[in-house]
């Protein structure tokens, strides 16, 4: 880890790093670290896992997918996650990452789904919005208007500007922090897709991916996106305090309450469970929970955690983690991903062998 990263995740890293050793004689707490977005979710899990004569004892911290994700891989002791929750899967580079690290026998669970969200409280007619639309409103680079094949600092200050048939009001989207889950798929769905509808980033980039990830991802940085310390519940009500606003969001996190709140449809889908769960709304993102195999002896508190979180009565169709806005897999995922947390499977080995 370079050392600015390591000094922007200090923060995150102290709740797991200071907190205080079991007593002796006390079992080991299971560190559980990861998306902020799952986080109310995983507290009902965490409590859940802790019944019964057991028991469990647990140490939930939100750090965000992406530190997550970079902590749980960086060795084994205290300090170091037994279990990230992730809004999206791990990537190539992180398992990479994990393996220098002596991290290796991981295990992935899928648990379900949930949708990144536009929502607002503003009135008046919202036409659906197009990845394309995302991408020039909210990208910190953009193709010169001027027709010249170069990016320039994005220009645009009204989402009429962006497009004729949007409302003629200012650009200002509020959103989640760089580290989570939420901020990276809004990034790769949302602006990297509607990067590569743009014939002059083709040509700019010469389709390459990467180069295109690299230009297209980030945002802007002139305060027409504004980054909110805090909770997606913090987003929601942000939202009702300043209706003119746009946020980006979990989908879940205004599927309790969306008293004086909308979600905006996006390439003409509005998100709904069952847009959601089919892949039909285009800012759907997938739920993991990624455990590691060799302390699962020492520590039995891991399997009863992920043993919770894929049972029916929280993953299944009628089950709390549902009523709490997660999307459940069709059934034949969940078998196969059942199977896969029961016997520590990889889900690439057909038909999961171990």
């Amino acid at each position: 880890m370079s050392r600015h990263r390591a000094m922007f995740y200090l923060p995150l890293l102290l709740p797991l790093a200071m907190a205080p050793l079991a007593e002796a004689g006390a079992p080991t707490p299971v560190e559980v670290a990861g998306s902020a977005t799952f986080h109310p979710l995983a507290q009902e899990v965490v409590r859940r896992a802790s019944l019964g004569p057991e028991g469990g004892d647990y140490r939930l911290t939100p750090t965000g997918t992406l530190a997550g994700i970079e902590i749980f891989c960086s060795g084994h002791g205290p300090g170091s996650p037994e279990i990230v929750n992730a809004s999206r899967r791990m990537r190539e580079g992180e398992v990479a990452d994990c393996k220098a690290h002596g991290v290796e026998g991981i295990v992935e669970v899928k648990v379900g789904y949930d949708g990144v969200a536009m929502a607002t409280a503003a009135s008046g007619q919202w036409p659906a919005l197009g990845v394309k639309d995302l991408y020039l409103a909210l990208a910190r680079w953009v193709p010169d208007p001027g027709g010249d094949d170069r990016l320039i600092p994005n220009p645009y200050r009204t989402w009429r500007e962006v497009n004729p048939d949007l409302p003629d009001t200012e650009i200002r989207v509020i959103g989640s922090a760089a580290a989570s889950g939420t901020r990276d798929t809004l990034a790769e769905l949302g602006l990297e897709a509607g990067c590569a509808q743009v014939e002059a980033v083709r040509r700019i980039t010469g389709r390459d991916r990467h180069r295109m990830a690299e230009l297209c991802r980030p945002l802007r940085a002139d305060g027409a996106w504004r980054e909110l310390p805090g909770t997606d519940a913090d987003l929601a009500q942000a939202l009702r305090d300043e209706p003119d606003f746009v946020a980006v969001t979990a989908w879940h996190a205004l599927a309790g309450d969306r008293a004086g709140l909308r979600t905006l449809a996006v390439e003409g889908v509005p998100p709904s469970p069952l847009a959601i769960a089919t892949g039909v709304y285009p800012l759907t993102r997938p739920i993991y929970v990624y455990f590691k195999k060799t302390n699962l002896e020492s520590l039995p508190a891991i399997q009863r955690y992920v043993a919770e979180v894929t049972s029916d009565s929280a993953w299944g169709e009628d089950g709390y983690l549902r009523a709490a806005g997660m999307v459940p897999m069709m059934l034949d995922e969940r078998q196969k991903y059942g199977y896969i947390a029961e016997h520590w499977v990889d889900p690439g080995c057909p038909p999961f062998c171990r």
